[in-house]
């Protein structure tokens, strides 16, 4: 967390944080943690996984529509931003 400030400058974006063990202000975070652990249960070793176990499920995950997106999927809009603004993504 030391660097955040430094990446927000250089990057010219800002970067907010949110109570500690408040899940309220969080819901696209909670509901991804949600939908994550449809997979994989809480305390999951992802060292013990492979690499083609993951795929798929990422690929699920990635393509899925969210509200929160207005209803386009996590690559598109990626992809977006990725030929908007390289250099918000550390391109």
């Amino acid at each position: 967390m030391v660097e955040q400030e430094r990446r927000a400058q250089r990057w010219g974006i800002r970067i907010f944080f949110t109570y500690p063990h408040s899940s309220g202000p969080r819901g696209t975070n909670e509901n991804t943690h949600g939908l994550r652990r449809q997979y994989w249960p809480k305390c999951t070793n992802f060292f013990i996984c492979t690499q083609r176990e993951l795929n798929p499920i990422a690929q699920r995950l990635n393509t899925s529509r969210r509200k929160c997106l207005i209803w386009a999927m996590l690559q598109e809009v990626f992809t977006q931003l990725r030929y908007q603004s390289p250099v918000a993504l550390g391109a």
